[in-house]
């Protein structure tokens, strides 16, 4: 899912369609809750970020606040 808003987002889908943004977008067209949609779109514009997190993760070199920031932008995604 992250990856079809990603590409949305990007493409500036939402504004093509006459909505203010995505995060609207994504309320109106697929029915999501506002925390929902922000929760999407935070995700899908970190996408691109995630493999340069996991290689700091493993060499140890990543700040603990960026770790948890980046586990509260997942772990809601459930």
């Amino acid at each position: 899912m992250a990856a079809l808003v990603a590409v949305a987002d990007q493409a500036g889908e939402a504004s093509a369609q006459k909505y203010p943004g995505t995060r609207g977008w994504l309320r109106v067209v697929l029915g999501m809750r506002a925390g929902r949609a922000d929760e999407r779109l935070t995700m899908a514009r970190q996408l691109e970020r995630l493999p340069k997190v996991a290689e700091m993760l493993r060499k140890r070199k990543l700040l603990v606040r960026i770790c948890l920031d980046d586990r509260e932008a997942v772990i809601h995604l459930g």
